[in-house]
């Protein structure tokens, strides 16, 4: 960052010859390895117009002998991909299942720290809520990101939640029916029962009734 310097002048106090030949005091700050907001009281050092160390033992005064300088010091912007988890919540209705949750795209390119985006695994989206729910569904989210990372970009996030019906088979016994059978004629089975093995989405087979079987 801009380094903040107190005082910023320095007055000086000798004859003119003396004076006149000051150019400049200069502060040299060694920041290595440095990952924080920097302090120092450094001596300052007084160069002629030539840009050669100048002495200062001959003039009558000098304001300070230090000088206080802070470098902000802070962590420069990186990028990085992070996997992108659905944070979701509930169960579908009775007789269905949750075949998948998947969200588009499955990443985000975040901007921020390099220790944040190292630290971070992944990002998570705001709640999804698949309760009672009988049959696919897609929803446009937001991402829940940490404090000081940022998306690089303006991006859609849609989620998709697959469900389909859980497959069962239930079973039914139920008398012959005989059709067509002519004046006079009679008919009969063997067993007189016959056994009925349906398969498919529970909710269906949980609302057929004997009678429609």
């Amino acid at each position: 960052g801009e380094p903040l310097i107190d005082p910023q002048t320095i007055t000086v106090v000798g004859t003119s010859k003396q004076v006149d030949l000051l150019d400049a005091a200069r502060v040299t700050i060694f920041l290595n390895n440095v990952r924080n907001t920097f302090t120092s009281n450094p001596f300052p050092v007084f160069y002629d117009r030539q840009g050669q160390i100048a002495s200062t033992s001959g003039l009558d005064s000098v304001s300070t002998e230090s000088v206080a300088v802070t470098i902000p010091v802070a962590e420069s912007a990186d990028f990085a991909e992070k996997i992108i988890d659905v944070d979701w919540s509930g169960l579908p209705a009775d007789g269905y299942r949750l075949l998948g949750i998947k969200v588009e795209p499955p990443v985000a390119l975040l901007q921020g720290s390099p220790s944040q985006l190292i630290a971070l695994t992944q990002v998570k989206t705001e709640p999804v809520d698949i309760t009672g729910l009988t049959e696919d569904f897609s929803q446009q989210v937001t991402l829940d990101l940490p404090e000081g990372i940022t998306l690089d970009e303006v991006q859609v996030y849609t989620v998709t939640v697959e469900i389909e019906p859980i497959l069962s088979t239930a079973v039914y016994n139920r008398p012959i029916e005989f059709q067509g059978v002519g004046r006079n004629f009679a008919a009969s089975a063997t067993p007189e029962v016959a056994r009925v093995v349906l398969f498919g989405p529970l909710p269906i087979l949980d609302s057929l009734t004997e009678d429609e079987v």
